[in-house]
Order: C-alpha cells, then sequence, then structure tokens
C-alpha cells in the first residue's frame, strides 16, 4: 500500500477557505451574475462575498494538492494520474 496526496477541486464557501485559491470559471452568485471572475485569485474580501451571494456550501476552485491521504495497492495505483513526490508545491 502507496499512500497518496488527493487532489481538491472544491473548498468550504465559509468566507475563509477560498482565500488564496483560484476561481475555476466565472462563479455565479445565486441571482446568476458573476461574482468572481474566471482565474481570479480570491481575496478576504471575494470570499466573504461569495458566502453572501452563494448559498452553496462548496465553492469549484481551481484544483489543488490537499492535505488528506488515500492508500491505494499496486493494482489500483494502475488506474491513478501521480506526480513525482518531488515535485514543488507551496502551501496554496
Amino acid at each position: 500500500m502507496t499512500p497518496f496526496r488527493k487532489i481538491e477541486h472544491t473548498v468550504k464557501n465559509d468566507g475563509k477557505a477560498a482565500v488564496g485559491r483560484i476561481a475555476l470559471g466565472d462563479i455565479l452568485g445565486d441571482n446568476g451574475k458573476v461574482v468572481i471572475a474566471d482565474k481570479k485569485v480570491i481575496t478576504s474580501a471575494d470570499a466573504e462575498k461569495l458566502k453572501k451571494e452563494i448559498k452553496a456550501k462548496e465553492v469549484e476552485v481551481r484544483a489543488f494538492l490537499g492535505t488528506d491521504f488515500d492508500y491505494f495497492n499496486a493494482f489500483e495505483e494502475r488506474a491513478l494520474v501521480i506526480a513525482e513526490a518531488n515535485t514543488p508545491a507551496d502551501e496554496k
């Protein structure tokens, strides 16, 4: 069994978790208007705006390296898309 870190595609819409993430496509409010434009780095003010204008519990963002791990055996690992363990990554 080998541990693999998960790639995340969503963050909680709590006014905090989205800070520093990059919008995946235009993020629309419940009224259908653009709240955050595609490829924009989400600021603290933007995250609060998302929380107020979207009822959804999660928001889609560009993929990022999560903190959770899954374990896979050699057979299961064949179907995965993986990167080298020494691939550079920052906190975001």
